[in-house]
């Protein structure tokens, strides 16, 4: 116990508490997804021929929109820790922004206040760009698998919308330059400190 209160104690105290947060949420999006009974997928979906969707006006500056979304059930494991489920957060994007959080953390810890070069956290950065990306194509082609099981469920009415993940390739590729500019700082940095 005396170790759980060392670890909160000096900087970052809520930085810590957010990772066991994180780690906690993972652990219990992956259980719950695997030990659910009824194990659907969630797809948002649009109609083909551009319909617009049933829109309710509230007031003159509010209205309601419906969306469509389309549930499949799925008994394959590896379907419901990769794509969006009605159960809640898909397991492997938790688990990719787990990753991304403890190696920001981590570079956090190790970068100092004046002289950001003095260790190398290239790897860490590079280890979230990977993380993030990886995750992206895993999920686009996943998601992509079902284009012709959604158009032969719903009669070809409705195709698949796309996925509001692009940030993430965005966000992955910001990270893996960040990753190539601080290696070359720290190099730089290293060479700096050999010729004094």
């Amino acid at each position: 116990m005396k170790q759980f209160v060392q670890y909160f104690k000096g900087p970052f105290w809520g930085a810590k508490l957010m990772l066991i947060l994180l780690i906690v949420l993972t652990a219990w999006e992956a259980v719950d997804v695997l030990m659910a009974a009824d194990k659907q997928l969630s797809f948002a979906i649009t109609p083909i021929n551009n319909t617009s969707l049933a829109t309710t006006t509230l007031s003159d500056k509010a209205s309601l929109v419906a969306t469509q979304s389309l549930q499949i059930k799925s008994e394959k494991w590896y379907h419901l820790l990769v794509l969006d489920n009605q159960i809640g957060m898909a397991p492997l994007q938790a688990l990719s922004l787990l990753i991304v959080y403890c190696c920001s953390l981590i570079a956090l810890f190790q970068v100092q206040e004046h002289n950001y070069f003095q260790k190398d956290i290239s790897g860490l950065l590079g280890t979230a760009a990977f993380a993030l990306i990886a995750y992206f194509f895993i999920e686009r082609y996943m998601h992509r698998s079902f284009r012709e099981d959604v158009l032969a469920l719903t009669n070809n009415q409705y195709k698949l919308a796309h996925l509001n993940h692009t940030w993430m390739i965005w966000l992955g590729i910001g990270l893996g330059w960040l990753s190539r500019f601080m290696k070359r700082g720290y190099l730089l940095q290293q060479e700096q400190n050999l010729t004094i």
